[in-house]
């Protein structure tokens, strides 16, 4: 599950706890995830071998699809912050299928859409 909530930003506080995105019914689960310029959301997902693509809604609105199993952890590089770097793991926790190339980094070149938005420092 990913949950969203709405953010008092004068206050720092949480609330209105909901789900965003529910995971179950699939072969993964949700592991790292980064955010595009326009809001998606964009989720390594741990067991499968792609980065699943939400808007702010909740709507899945595009799939990578990757050659490793155990996606894990996705970042935005590139002068332009127009390539999504994407880490994997190597296998050993049973889950078998076609060829693996875990452990290894992939890269997704956008070409036409959002670009990865900068991180934020934590001022707290």
């Amino acid at each position: 599950m990913v949950y969203a909530f709405d953010f008092d930003l004068e206050k720092g506080e949480i609330s209105n706890k909901r789900t965003l995105v529910d995971f179950h019914g699939t072969n993964g689960e949700p592991d790292g995830m980064v955010v595009d310029t326009d809001g998606n959301l964009w989720i390594a997902v741990y067991g499968m071998d792609r980065v699943m693509v939400f808007d702010p809604s909740g709507k899945k609105i595009k799939e990578l699809v990757f050659s490793g199993q155990r996606m894990t952890c996705p970042t935005w590089g590139g002068e332009n912050n127009d390539i999504l770097f994407v880490t994997s793991a190597k296998g050993g926790d049973g889950i078998e299928g076609q060829a693996d190339e875990g452990g290894n980094m992939f890269s997704y070149k956008v070409v036409d859409g959002p670009k990865g938005k900068p991180e934020h420092e934590f001022a707290g």
